[in-house]
C-alpha cells in the first residue's frame, strides 16, 4: 500500500496501452475509457433505457440504471404491489432532482430513474415491468 492508499483506480487514456495498468505496475483497476463507452453503446443498443452502471467482480451481478417507460407495468404503481425478482435489490429512485429510497409504499412515476443490483437473470423481467 503505497502511500497509504487501499485502492488504485487508473484511467486507461489509450487502449493500447491497457495492458499496462494491472498488479505489477500497482494498480488494482484499470478503467478503459474506449471499453467503457463500448459497453454502453452495446447497453444502450440492447436494452434501450437500461444500462450498467458497474459490473460486479464475484458472481453475476452489476448495479444498473433504468428508466421508467410510458407504458411500463411499473407506472404509477406502488413498489409493493410490483413483483420484483427476488435477485433484485432496488437501491433508489431519482425524480426530477430528488433521491428517493425505495420503499414498499414508493410510488414509481413515469420518467423515474431506477438504480438496481441484479444478476444477468432478472434483467430482461426488470426491463418488462420498467420497461
Amino acid at each position: 500500500m503505497e502511500f497509504g492508499v487501499p485502492k488504485v483506480v487508473a484511467r486507461v487514456n489509450n487502449p493500447k496501452n491497457a495492458w499496462l495498468y494491472n498488479s505489477s505496475m500497482g494498480v488494482d483497476v484499470g478503467v478503459n475509457q474506449a471499453d467503457l463507452m463500448a459497453h454502453f453503446v452495446v447497453e444502450e443498443m440492447d436494452l434501450e433505457d437500461m444500462f450498467t452502471i458497474l459490473k460486479l467482480k464475484r458472481g453475476d451481478y452489476s448495479i444498473i440504471q433504468m428508466k421508467v417507460a410510458e407504458s411500463a407495468r411499473a407506472a404509477n404503481q406502488l413498489l409493493k404491489n410490483l413483483s420484483i425478482p427476488k435477485k433484485t435489490v432496488l437501491i433508489a429512485i431519482t425524480r426530477d432532482d430528488a433521491l428517493v429510497i425505495p420503499k414498499g409504499d414508493s410510488q414509481i412515476l413515469v420518467g423515474d430513474d431506477i438504480l438496481a443490483l441484479t444478476d444477468e437473470g432478472s434483467r430482461k423481467e426488470l426491463k418488462e415491468i420498467f420497461g
